[in-house]
């Protein structure tokens, strides 16, 4: 795989997380989630650009690093997202609901149903761009085996 495929497809995850969390944080639920105090008046944005370039990065490496020949493009890349989800959107809900006393739970529990789309989504669509691993086939005779 290409140091520049891997790029292109961190910048596709990259737009595709930040842009969809802009709405969802941003636009869609910016009067839903509680704020007690417990966020800045304005967000650090090279901080969050950052933070999103790493995941994005992240992503799509381990998806490169897990990707078979056996299941379908789509499967592997539903799969990766909820492996994703596992590691660390699922448990950082539960610490977080557990350590932070200024929200209920149905906030995390909406904000983990979110995620969930979100990254079984960016799944498919890293799959789809990095697609099937490629085959290469030696030539009969040009191998190491040395036989015709």
């Amino acid at each position: 795989m290409s140091t520049q495929k891997l790029l292109v497809g961190t910048l596709i995850a990259f737009v595709f997380i930040f842009a969809l969390d802009y709405l969802w944080y941003g636009v869609l639920m910016n009067d839903f989630f509680t704020d007690a105090g417990s966020s800045r008046e304005m967000p650090l944005f090279p901080w969050i650009i950052l933070g999103t370039l790493i995941m994005a990065y992240a992503f799509c490496r381990l998806y490169l690093k897990g990707r078979n020949n056996e299941t379908s493009v789509t499967s592997q890349g539903i799969q990766h997202g909820i492996l994703v989800l596992l590691l660390v959107f699922v448990p950082m809900a539960l610490i977080r609901y557990a350590v932070h006393s200024h929200a209920p739970l149905s906030e995390y529990l909406i904000d983990l149903v979110f995620r969930v789309v979100q990254f079984i989504v960016l799944g498919i669509i890293i799959a789809k761009y990095f697609g099937p691993i490629e085959m290469t086939r030696e030539r009969p005779g040009t191998g190491q085996g040395g036989g015709d």
